[in-house]
C-alpha cells in the first residue's frame, strides 16, 4: 500500500481476532506497490499485480504463515499463449472453488482491462484465461478498475467500479466458473461508486463504503436467491474509501483506507 506521505510500503501484519491484536510478520518480498490484489487459498496467502509508481506489475507471491516466508509464484498469465497479459493495478481478486479469479483493472490503456483470469495454485500452469466480464469480445471496450466483489458458494459476484468512459458504475454480475459464463444481476442499490469494500457471510454478499460523490459508510446486503439488495447497518466509523476487508470465523473486519 501507500501511506499518507506517498511512500510505498512492504510491511505485513497479522490480526488475531480472539486477542484483538496485530503483530508484524515478514515483509512482503516483492517490490513496494499500491493497487495490488491479495487473497488466501487454503492455508496460503497470495499477493500480486499492482503499480510501483513506474511499472504496471504482474508478479505474484505466496506467503506461508507457518514458516513466515514469501515465495515467488508464476506471474499473471505465464505460459498462456491465448491472451496478451499485461501488468495491471486496481484489479479485484475473488476466491471460489479453491481458485482465485483476477478481474479487470487498469494497465495504462484507455480501455482498461476486462479480462477474467483463473489462478489454480495446484496446477502446473497456474493461469487460465476465461471469458471477459459480460462475455464481451476482446475488441469491446468494457473494462473497469476499482470495482469490488465476493463469492457465495461456487459463484463469483462482481460489480461497481470506474469505467473506461470515466464514470462510476453500479451494475453487478455473477460468474459461473463451471460454465465459464457471466450473467448480469440487479444493479447495486446504493449510489454509483468505486473502491468499495465487500465480503460474504452465510450465503449473502455485502458491499459498502467507497467513493461516490463523497466518501460513503453505507452497507448493503445482496440475496442471490431473490436477486435483491437491502440496506443494513452502516459502517460505524468515518466514511472511507480504498479500505480492506476480510472474514475470519464468520466475522467480517473492515478498515484502513482514506477517510473524509
Amino acid at each position: 500500500g501507500q501511506d499518507s506521505q506517498g511512500n510505498l510500503l512492504t510491511d505485513f501484519w497479522k490480526f488475531d481476532p480472539d486477542l484483538n491484536t496485530w503483530s508484524q510478520v515478514a515483509d512482503f518480498a516483492g517490490v513496494a506497490r499500491k493497487g495490488a490484489v491479495g487473497f488466501a487459498i487454503d492455508t496460503i496467502g497470495y499477493v500480486g499485480t499492482g503499480f510501483d509508481n513506474t511499472n504496471f506489475l504482474k508478479d505474484f507471491w505466496s506467503f506461508n504463515p507457518v514458516s513466515n516466508t514469501w515465495q515467488s509464484e508464476q506471474e499473471l498469465g505465464l505460459y498462456n499463449t491465448i491472451a496478451i497479459t499485461s501488468g495491471r493495478r486496481d484489479a479485484v481478486a475473488i476466491v471460489a472453488r479453491s481458485r482465485a479469479y483476477i478481474l479487470c483493472g487498469y494497465d495504462g490503456s484507455s480501455g482498461y482491462v476486462k479480462q477474467t483470469w483463473e489462478f489454480n495454485p495446484s496446477a502446473d500452469t497456474c493461469w487460465t484465461i476465461k471469458r471477459n466480464l459480460g462475455n464481451v469480445s476482446d475488441l469491446a471496450t468494457f473494462g473497469r478498475r476499482w470495482a469490488t466483489g465476493f463469492a457465495i458458494r461456487d459463484t463469483v459476484y462482481f460489480g461497481t467500479g470506474f469505467s473506461f468512459s470515466q464514470d462510476l458504475k453500479k451494475d453487478f454480475w455473477k460468474y459461473n466458473p463451471l460454465l465459464d459464463a457471466w450473467t448480469q444481476l440487479a444493479d447495486f442499490e446504493g449510489e454509483y461508486r468505486s473502491n468499495a469494500i465487500s465480503f460474504s457471510l452465510f450465503d449473502k454478499g455485502y458491499v459498502g463504503c467507497g467513493t461516490s460523490t463523497s466518501y460513503q459508510n453505507d452497507l448493503w446486503k445482496y440475496d442471490p436467491v431473490f436477486n435483491s439488495w437491502m440496506a443494513v447497518a452502516s459502517y460505524p466509523g468515518l466514511p472511507f474509501s480504498n479500505g480492506t476487508c476480510f472474514v475470519i470465523n464468520n466475522r467480517a473486519f473492515a478498515g484502513l483506507g482514506n477517510d473524509s
